[in-house]
């Protein structure tokens, strides 16, 4: 890199500075060149010497003998294919959208998964959301169905023993007591 432009004009006829700018130029322009190196690495797409690193990360498998471009498409096929979808996940969403405790249970014969709200009794508000976060996440041989808990009849009638006390109000009213 040439480093003399940098300089005043009374350096130009100078030696020893054209020397050390020259041997300061070349340094220079090395780092530079080390430092675009590194950020090259920073992603898949140009890596070549830390290719091996996002190998690892992801889980690829790293071999030396296979050319770059091929490397770096299991790579970035490792970092566009979304995580794996466990119970636990389908618990953790469950919660977040139901606003509560949530049970999920697993029929592996059957290729169901269930979802169960315990505190909430009727359809949660959160329920669209949950359902169109599965349809991304859940695998396609996979069905969920939910269990919702609506009140028994027994249930509205120990909350409102008599006649009087359920007359003039609609199902949805009753039900918005929780026992």
């Amino acid at each position: 890199m040439e480093l003399m432009p940098y300089l005043p004009d009374y350096y130009a006829n100078s030696p020893e500075m054209g020397e050390l700018q020259r041997v300061l130029g070349g340094e220079v322009g090395a780092l530079r060149n080390a430092v675009e190196d590194f950020a090259a690495q920073l992603s898949p797409l140009t890596a070549t010497w830390g290719l091996s690193a996002w190998e690892t990360a992801v889980a690829a498998g790293t071999n030396e003998t296979v050319p770059l471009n091929v490397r770096r498409g299991a790579v970035l096929a490792k970092l566009r294919t979304p995580p794996i979808t466990t119970a636990a996940v389908v618990l953790e969403l469950a919660e977040a959208a139901f606003g509560g405790s949530c049970s999920v249970t697993v029929d592996a014969a059957a290729s169901t998964v269930t979802i169960r709200s315990m505190e909430t009794r009727g359809i949660p508000e959160g329920l669209s959301s949950l359902t169109a976060t599965l349809r991304i996440i859940m695998p396609a041989h996979l069905r969920w169905v939910y269990g919702i808990r609506h009140y028994t009849w027994a249930e509205i009638m120990a909350m409102y023993p008599t006649w009087a006390d359920i007359s003039g109000r609609s199902f949805l009213e009753l039900c918005a007591v929780n026992v």
